[in-house]
């Protein structure tokens, strides 16, 4: 393809990369917006859990403070009272213990569930924590109870309450309920994890995902309060965008608050965005090669119109060629064709009127057959050099293969057996075709005679016909000396001749019948291996059958 042709190609493959360019461009702006849609989404409920977090641990704090207030208000308020009337107190305080100086006995103290196997136990965990500091776990824990030291006048008194209702406030506040309200916000799982395990988690997060401390945990636990790392992952089999952020623990340490969304919408958006990115894709290509194809299909009509020019402008060269020849033909036969007949006549006269000793006889009549010979041979050149010249009138008609052979080739038939050479004809059709007889018989014997002048004694001359789809092709071979390829391309040039006595027009002339007949002559020749001459002509008619 020539460059010219190359510029629409160029120019719709640009196009295309650009359009293709473009449209991932945007997929992956879109595809960003949505992602960052669905972190924000996650962000959003991190802190929403976050605010939470914090104000239910502040509601707890109140509480504790609440209560401890409240359990040194009863235990002032029980310090002075003995006997019955302490009892009255400590139920209608709802106190399940009150023990001064751990007394095990009811007049020391009122131990309630406890067991006395664990009542000094209870007591020593609660003098740790210290005085009016409530504490619900340990040995309180066993028993139900949240208690308190309080300071009296001659000692410390142990003071208990049941823990059932501060538990399930505790348990309403804390983070397992509060993780699990997030669910309800799309999320697949949250959870809040330090490197020992999980402290707390949604309900589907067990059975969804085992949370590795790996690099991602671990960065987001180094990461400033405000910040969160943002991942897009699989777990258990769903797509999710996880977000982990730091998360502060009463006593100071530092979890980390890990929630996931679902993410299949966003992969079905990814999966439509690839899907019209690689229709656009194949729409591009398809441009690009249609394109190329149009490009292609223009190319070769205009290299066909550029042949087809120049072979009307060789035409029309060879048609001014030829006229020139034929002038030139008709003038040169007017001036040698007058002195050939008078050199006939007077080579008749000679022969018939001069009487000879007979000893001097055979030599002059061999002279006079020399000069009519000669006329002969000036006088064919001349008519070979006349029809070059003059315009190709053909009187076509219809005949078989075999009969155009046997009428072309009887007089050289003859001629092969006088020189010892052979003529092999095959004919591999029946068919029939539309030629100029005269004509035709003029170009094969043209050919049969270039051949029998190649061959030496004893060489054979093949002279073949076969249809084709268009017509019927003919060939003459030769088994002789053969040409070279410069030789091959000058032999159908006027005037080049390889003989020693040729005129040069032989092939000329039977091109161009041959072209006259609307065919075409072609001429295949190696050194050492002979020459075929190839004459394709058209069926311009319906086969008779013949």
């Amino acid at each position: 393809m020539t460059v010219r042709f190359w510029i629409a190609p160029a120019i719709a493959l640009l196009l295309a990369l650009a359009v293709v360019v473009t449209a991932r461009l945007q997929q992956r702006a879109a595809l960003a917006d949505v992602g960052r849609s669905f972190e924000q989404h996650v962000a959003d409920v991190t802190r929403l859990v976050q605010e939470s977090a914090r104000q239910g641990t502040a509601a707890i704090d109140r509480l504790y403070q609440t209560e401890e207030r409240q359990l040194s208000m009863i235990g002032a308020d029980l310090e002075p009272r003995r006997g019955a009337d302490l009892a009255a107190a400590i139920a209608d305080h709802e106190v399940a213990v009150w023990a001064i100086d751990g007394g095990t006995t009811a007049s020391a103290g009122h131990w309630g569930p406890v067991p006395p196997s664990q009542r000094r136990a209870l007591l020593e965990h609660v003098r740790e924590a210290g005085v009016d500091t409530i504490v619900d776990d340990g040995p309180a824990a066993d028993s139900g109870l949240y208690c308190t030291l309080h300071p009296i006048s001659s000692a410390d008194a142990l003071l208990c309450r049941d823990a059932s209702a501060l538990t399930a406030l505790r348990r309403q506040l804390g983070l397992g309920r509060l993780l699990a309200s997030a669910e309800s916000s799309g999320v697949v799982f949250a959870t809040i994890q330090d490197e020992q395990g999980i402290i707390a988690a949604s309900p589907h997060a067990a059975a969804l995902v085992r949370l590795p401390v790996d690099d991602f945990f671990k960065q987001a636990q180094r990461a400033a309060t405000s910040h969160m790392e943002f991942r897009n992952t699989n777990l258990a089999g769903t797509p999710v965008v996880e977000g982990a952020a730091p998360f502060h623990l009463p006593d100071g340490t530092v979890a980390v608050l890990r929630i996931a969304v679902d993410a299949a919408p966003l992969e079905a958006v990814r999966e439509r965005l690839d899907l019209h990115l690689l229709a656009l894709v194949v729409v591009a290509v398809l441009l690009v090669v249609l394109t190329i194809a149009v490009s292609l299909v223009l190319e070769r009509g205009e290299r066909r119109r550029l042949e087809h020019a120049a072979a009307l402008a060789r035409s029309d060269e060879e048609q001014r060629h030829w006229q020139a020849i034929g002038q030139l033909a008709a003038t040169v036969a007017h001036e040698v064709r007058s002195p050939l007949n008078t050199l006939q006549m007077l080579a008749q006269r000679l022969d018939r009127e001069f009487t000879l000793p007979e000893a001097e006889r055979a030599e002059y009549r061999e002279l006079i057959g020399l000069l009519r010979s000669e006329a002969d041979r000036v006088n064919r050149v001349v008519t070979d050099f006349l029809d070059l010249g003059r315009p190709l009138l053909l009187e076509r008609r219809r005949i078989t293969a075999a009969d155009l052979l046997r009428e072309a080739l009887a007089p050289l038939l003859a001629r092969a057996a006088d020189e010892h050479k052979r003529i092999v004809v095959d004919e591999r059709s029946g068919g029939a075709v539309e030629v100029d007889t005269l004509r035709f018989g003029q170009m094969i014997g043209n050919l049969v005679g270039n051949a029998l002048d190649a061959v030496s004694d004893g060489g054979t001359v093949s002279v073949a016909c076969e249809r084709t789809g268009t017509g019927l092709c003919f060939s003459v071979a030769d088994d002789g000396p053969g040409m070279t390829a410069e030789q091959t391309a000058q032999a159908l040039q006027p005037f080049a001749t390889t003989k020693a006595h040729g005129t040069g027009l032989g092939l000329p002339l039977a091109r161009r019948l041959a072209e006259a007949h609307g065919g075409n002559l072609l001429l295949q020749s190696t050194p050492g291996r002979g020459t075929i001459a190839r004459i394709a002509i058209p069926d311009t008619g319906a086969d008779d059958g013949r």
